[in-house]
């Protein structure tokens, strides 16, 4: 669980992933038998495959069900994208509201 607002640390093993750059979205599991999933929203559509990246949870991501998967952006690579192994939950909380509303400045300047 985590509070709206609270910036997070996206990690991943970046030799997993054969392309020097990976998109960063936040999906919701909708279904188990098949498993699927619905964007709920894209952190960084191309960042550096550094192993990490930030996460500021918007109003956009509270609920459950929530995984964060690193893929592929565009290029001569291909790679399959990774799914976080364990669900996230956003929680609605005031307490990092002011961080919230700012989260499309605070990934975009971190994610680059």
């Amino acid at each position: 669980n985590v509070p709206l607002g609270d910036t997070q640390i996206v990690t991943w093993n970046p030799k997993n992933i054969a392309s020097d750059r990976v998109s960063i979205n936040i999906i919701r599991k909708v279904s188990d038998n098949p498993a699927s999933y619905d964007l709920v929203r894209v952190v960084a559509t191309s960042t550096e495959n550094d192993g990490s990246a930030t996460w500021v949870p918007s109003s956009l991501d509270v609920g459950a069900n929530l995984y964060i998967e690193v893929g592929c952006v565009v290029s001569d690579s291909a790679c399959t994208a990774s799914i976080s192994s364990s669900q996230v939950s956003v929680l609605d909380s005031s307490q990092y509201m002011n961080t919230a509303s700012a989260y499309q400045s605070i990934e975009a300047a971190a994610n680059k």
